[in-house]
């Protein structure tokens, strides 16, 4: 019985500890912890590691070492340190509940959550106006059915703006966007409709991970730079109905295993228009030309088995290079025909 009474009064001191864990609301130079759904990562880890001796203390002081200005704890025990936060909107702070591992009068995140501590004042990210001869355009929101540019580009293991432009530069693309602090993007054209703001901030607000203080997108918008003042079309798209002896036949089902026109003409990434497919394809002989998923081009002198008439689809997407034209779709093709 005395030790049953011995386990009840150590399983209540244990619960006891737990429940009295509090936020931390500053340590040194670290401040404003904020709770975050640790799915997808709210912030751009550049280190981690997991400590059976993990407090506040320990991960904001490794995170310090290394010059970051965020850094977080989750799990009770998982250290996060990076210069980007993606995520703009954070939970409540209760929602991370869970102590620290070695110490439990102190929260250390949660399951799935962690807590972020930022390090000195706010980052406010803000883009270039020109940049390598690229000029700030503005923040390119997704629409409903993508993003403004399609090509994605590796351009650096910690990017900055300067970075992206340089890939797509060296690929001759007049457009290049930079999304959600990293990812980079290129194109010749404003595919999607998508809304373009000029406004800073707003859906524009991670900074790089390669610099911070420079604007790179949002988790759906693509800070975006165009070459020069070279000319770029935004849409919205419509089909073509004649072009130099050819006009539109139909909209045809395809497929990667049969495809409905046998000849594929390839085409620098970007660069697709109906015209220069139907070009290529007559320069080839044939009476037959199609346009698909936005930067296909298919000739042939026949429509293959078993391709079909379909009424949908061949509108879904716009031209690479014309954000003005239709192009097929996935699996759509936009077939005309030459007299």
């Amino acid at each position: 019985m005395a030790i049953y009474q011995v386990l009840v009064v150590a399983a209540l001191y244990i619960s006891t500890a737990a429940t009295q864990a509090t936020v931390v609301p500053s340590y040194g130079t670290w401040i404003d912890p904020q709770c975050y759904a640790n799915t997808p990562a709210p912030m751009i880890v550049s280190f981690g590691f997991q400590d059976s001796t993990m407090t506040i203390e320990k991960c904001l002081n490794a995170a310090t070492t290394s010059g970051y200005k965020y850094a977080g704890v989750a799990n009770g025990d998982h250290c996060f340190g990076g210069n980007i936060i993606r995520v703009p909107s954070p939970l409540a702070l209760s929602a991370c509940d869970k102590p620290c591992i070695s110490n439990s009068a102190q929260i250390c995140g949660g399951t799935d959550r962690i807590i972020i501590y930022r390090n000195g004042p706010v980052i406010v990210p803000a883009p270039y106006t020109s940049i390598s001869g690229y000029n700030w355009m503005g923040c390119s929101v997704d629409s409903t059915t993508g993003q403004s540019l399609r090509h994605a580009v590796h351009a650096a293991a910690s990017i900055g703006t300067l970075d992206c432009i340089q890939a797509c530069s060296s690929l001759n693309y007049k457009l290049a966007g930079i999304k959600n602090g990293y990812q980079c993007f290129c194109g010749n054209a404003l595919l999607n409709n998508a809304a373009m703001l000029t406004q800073f901030g707003g859906s524009c607000n991670s900074g790089c991970e390669g610099n911070p203080y420079e604007e790179c997108g949002g988790a759906h918008a693509l800070t975006v730079y165009r070459h020069g003042l070279d000319p770029i079309t935004t849409g919205p798209g419509q089909t073509v109905q004649s072009y130099n002896g050819w006009t539109l036949s139909d909209c045809y089902t395809d497929s990667v295993s049969s495809r409905s026109l046998p000849s594929l003409v390839s085409f620098p990434a970007g660069d697709m228009t109906v015209e220069k497919c139907l070009d290529a394809c007559h320069t080839r002989g044939f009476h037959l030309a199609g346009v698909e998923y936005g930067q296909e081009c298919f000739c042939g002198n026949a429509i293959q088995s078993p391709g079909t008439v379909t009424a949908t689809g061949c509108d879904a997407m716009q031209c690479v290079g014309n954000a003005n034209q239709f192009c097929g779709g996935p699996a759509r093709l936009l077939v005309y025909q030459h007299a």
